[in-house]
Parts: C-alpha cells; structure tokens; sequence
C-alpha cells in the first residue's frame, strides 16, 4: 500500500471519529429527553433483626409521568421471611412548588408474604442530597429508620 493510500485511510478515519464525537447525544439522553429529574432514595432500618431496606431509583419526566427501579429486602433471622425483590413501574408526580416538594405516586413493593404496598414519595424539589427518618419521605413508613436522599437535574 502507497504511502499516500495509508495517509488517506487515516484521514478517513479521524473525520470518522470526529463525526461520531459531534453526533454523540448529551448526558440527558440517557435519561430521555423528557427527564426533568432523577431522584435516588435508600432507607435502611438496620441494627437488630427485623432488618429492612428499600433502595430505588426514579426518572420524573416533564409532563408529570416517570418511571422506577430498585429492590427492597427484609432481614427478618431465623423466621425465614429474608428475601429481596427486584421493583419497578410507571409513577406520576407533582411539584408543590410553594413547599419546595416533590410528590411521587404510584410505587408498588412486594413482599414474599405475597403482600404489596403502594407509596408515596415526598423529596425536595430542589437538587441535593437530604437525610433524615425514613417517615420524612415515605409513606406509609414501611421501612422505619433512616433514608439518604439525592435528586438532580
């Protein structure tokens, strides 16, 4: 192969690349072009047998729809009720912009008993990390203990 030919393949090659660079979506595209925020939770209750936790994940679109993730355990020793289940599903939600507070619907846990219990998600609507008594932020308080809080953009 000529030399020629070699510096031509790689021209080819680095406008390639750089169109591909160029043509990467943003990071909100990962989300959906719809996402307005994305909100993680985790609540333990940890310290003694029962144990408990609830971890999730949730995208809040636009146009007050959104979508969540996540898993929730129960530490119960020798009862044999230990398990863990994957969640997710479909919410709404709303901002009272008055109360800085966003309202997420629509959450369903399972439990092995065969048992489910739909919640409500209260978090600021501001971008941040907050902490406090699980009961801060869901409801009914399942869970008990303490929850980490983080919702961004």
């Amino acid at each position: 192969m000529s030399r020629f030919s070699k510096k031509r393949i790689a021209i080819a090659a680095g406008l390639a690349c750089l169109a591909i660079l160029v043509a990467a979506p943003s990071s909100l595209a990962d989300y959906g072009a719809r996402a307005q925020y994305q909100v993680e939770l985790s609540a333990n209750n940890v310290g003694g047998v029962p144990g408990d936790g609830l971890w999730l994940w949730i995208e809040l679109n636009n146009d007050g729809s959104g979508d969540y993730t996540g898993s929730v355990c129960i530490h119960s020793g020798s009862a044999g009720l230990n398990s863990a289940f994957p969640e997710a599903g479909d919410v709404t939600w709303s901002d009272d912009t008055l109360n800085h507070q966003l309202t997420i619907k629509g959450l369903v846990v399972r439990f092995r008993t065969g048992g489910q219990v739909t919640l409500t998600i209260t978090v600021p609507d501001t971008t941040g990390h907050s902490a406090g008594p699980t009961g801060n932020y869901i409801a009914p308080n399942i869970i008990g203990g303490d929850a980490q809080v983080q919702v961004a953009p």
